[in-house]
């Protein structure tokens, strides 16, 4: 994800990034929702995000979305997409119970 420019935040990167303390102890590398977009796709997201201090920063989905419009804009970088809201959510539980970001970021390219 070098090639992110550094005006924009990023997602969890797990070559790069620890995951964060959230509520009762556990940890986490990412929430993800899910949106559909104007095409019919549904975009798979992430609502953690890391600034350039690597620090993360948690978006609301509107946020999130326009983080994912602006990296797809600026990057060759792409999101998750389905072609059903089903097949959306299902991505998101795989990926969490199989360790989230740990394993691999969100982007593809």
């Amino acid at each position: 994800m070098a090639d992110i420019p550094s005006w924009l935040l990023r997602p969890f990167d797990p070559k790069r990034d620890k995951p964060i303390p959230t509520v009762g102890g556990n940890k986490s590398t990412e929430y993800l929702g899910h949106h559909k977009l104007a095409d019919g796709e549904w975009v798979v997201y992430p609502t953690i995000w890391f600034d350039r201090q690597d620090k993360p920063r948690l978006l609301n989905a509107q946020s999130s979305i326009v983080m994912v419009d602006m990296i797809e804009a600026n990057t060759d970088y792409k999101f998750p997409r389905f072609e059903a809201e089903g097949e959306a959510l299902s991505y998101a539980k795989n990926r969490s119970k199989g360790g989230g970001a740990t394993k691999k970021s969100l982007l593809s390219d």
